[in-house]
């Protein structure tokens, strides 16, 4: 491989990289990450470059502000001679191999490259596929509990493991935020906060949490084992054809209601309500889970949880869930949580989000109508439709005020359509 990665802008500027002879490089602020840059803006593991069937590829590794290649945000892409990736203040421009040897060793960026830092780097690279900052986590135990297993999934802010309770002989599955959530103390005390305020919570409709902790430089919890799968999969498996039967989308909004009303009686918000963050068991149980950023509207532990960054973002996962309110860094309360559930059901029913394609303000100032979920599936009924569009009302004050009153007119829909509330 005779390309290399030139910083062209940025505190790091003048300083080359080598492209991987093999495997993979991480590119961040922090030890973990192989070409260490200086520049606050970057998140601590950023992204990776790797090489794949004689191509390199980029892959965005999750950073708040992602990745932008030739002025573009990209999640993954193979990269060609001349492609410009712009993090934070960097920018960083791949070309062929050949200039002045400014290389800097993999991890010390801005340094000389007396002492043969090519050679350095080449060697690093030759050990194979770079370890990430997660790589010691699986064989660890946490709390003398917990053993951690192989990774399952990944989000946004997080990684999920597989593991085990010891104590209690169970499967369980262990969240661990990453790096650059719980890089500081405040984030580090927000996610403590989160976590006293969901541990005492125990419902059939929300996923149980064990216990949490931070292990290193990283904060985990463990929680309840799921047999089944998250409702994004559930959606993505019927895409815009819209095959489930609209009383699926109904048991959905039943059981996480039942769920939200036990937290409204705590006082507690959850504010991250996505397809990504309810389950379906194979028991054809709802469960509600990713309570990492719940909040307590009341006593001790009421503190606001959000992101605290320059762009003022709440740490929800995926913004065509949000209430108009959350997306503009309004109060949130629940209210908040109903019209993200509203917003989840609708996408149950027909396969799309609300307001798709709509301009987001147009939205907020009420010049756009959501379209009836009947026009994608006749046999819902009118009652239900009307909740679920009542869910979805722009105005927080349109909306059901509690989880109680949402609860009471799912059960009278039930009454008149003859669906189950088991």
């Amino acid at each position: 491989m005779d390309l290399e990665f030139v910083v062209d802008a940025g505190p790091d500027k003048g300083v080359v990289f080598n492209a991987p002879a093999n495997g993979a490089v991480l590119f961040g602020r922090s030890d973990a990450a192989q070409c260490r840059l200086k520049d606050p803006d970057v998140a601590l593991v950023h992204f990776e470059i790797r090489l794949e069937d004689g191509s390199l590829w980029l892959s965005d590794c999750g950073a708040p502000e992602g990745t932008l290649i030739n002025g573009r945000k990209s999640k993954s892409m193979e990269l060609q001679e001349g492609d410009e990736i712009q993090v934070g203040q960097t920018t960083i421009r791949l070309q062929k191999s050949g200039r002045a040897p400014t290389a800097a060793p993999v991890g010390a960026p801005g340094q000389s490259s007396a002492g043969g830092a090519k050679a350095q780097a080449a060697a690093a690279l030759k050990s194979g596929v770079a370890k990430v900052w997660w790589a010691g986590i699986p064989g660890s135990t946490f709390q003398d509990t917990f053993e951690i297993g192989n990774k399952i999934a990944e989000g946004r802010s997080s990684i999920v493991f597989e593991g085990r309770d010891t104590r209690k002989s169970r499967k369980v599955a262990i969240k661990v935020l990453k790096p650059e959530f719980a890089s500081t103390d405040e984030k580090v005390q927000r996610f403590i906060r989160a976590m006293k305020t969901v541990l005492p919570l125990r419902h059939p409709n929300l996923v149980e949490v064990y216990g949490a902790g931070k292990y290193g430089d990283v904060c985990w919890a463990a929680l309840e084992w799921i047999d089944g799968e998250s409702l994004d999969k559930v959606i993505e498996r019927i895409g815009i054809a819209g095959m489930l039967q609209w009383t699926y989308g109904y048991k959905v909004a039943l059981h996480v209601a039942r769920a939200l009303k036990l937290a409204y009686d705590q006082h507690i918000i959850h504010r991250n309500i996505t397809p990504t963050n309810i389950f379906m068991t194979t028991d054809g149980v709802t469960k509600l889970g990713d309570l990492n950023i719940a909040k307590k509207t009341e006593g001790e532990g009421a503190e606001d949880v959000t992101m605290g960054d320059s762009a003022g973002k709440k740490i929800g996962e995926d913004v065509n869930f949000m209430a108009p309110e959350a997306r503009t860094g309004g109060e949130v309360d629940t209210r908040s949580d109903i019209y993200a559930l509203g917003a989840t059901v609708y996408a149950l029913l027909t396969g799309r989000v609300p307001y798709e394609g709509a301009n987001p303000m147009q939205v907020l100032m009420g010049k756009v109508e959501i379209v009836p979920p009947k026009k994608y599936q006749m046999a819902i009924p009118d009652m239900f439709e009307k909740t679920v569009k009542a869910m979805l009302s722009i105005r927080p004050e349109d909306r059901f005020d509690s989880p109680g009153k949402l609860l009471a007119e799912l059960d009278r829909v039930a009454k008149f359509t003859g669906a189950s509330t088991e």
